[in-house]
């Protein structure tokens, strides 16, 4: 399987951290991307992506999107299903 998630968060001047991880079954954390505080200050919408790769997969697993921020507040996600969104893909 090919698991592919995108979290667009809004332009905040708060915090300095924004993350998205690819978790399996709840626990296993399959990728995680992080952007730190150079890249995560200003106005403008930031969009991060993971992808990782399961070979081990059987009936009944289940795969979550998990996104971070350290803003001080809530953020909403921006972008609306263009920019957030979770694929999963079976690979022959």
């Amino acid at each position: 399987l090919m698991i592919h998630g995108q979290i667009g968060f809004p332009g905040s001047v708060g915090g300095t951290i924004r993350e998205v991880m690819l978790r399996k079954n709840g626990g296993s954390v399959l990728a995680l991307q992080r952007l730190t505080r150079d890249s995560v200050a200003g106005a403008t919408n930031i969009y991060i992506q993971a992808t990782a790769f399961d070979d081990s997969w059987a009936p009944g697993d289940y795969y979550e999107m998990v996104g971070y921020q350290d803003s001080g507040g809530a953020l909403t996600v921006a972008g609306g299903a263009s920019g957030t969104f979770l694929v999963v893909t079976h690979l022959p």
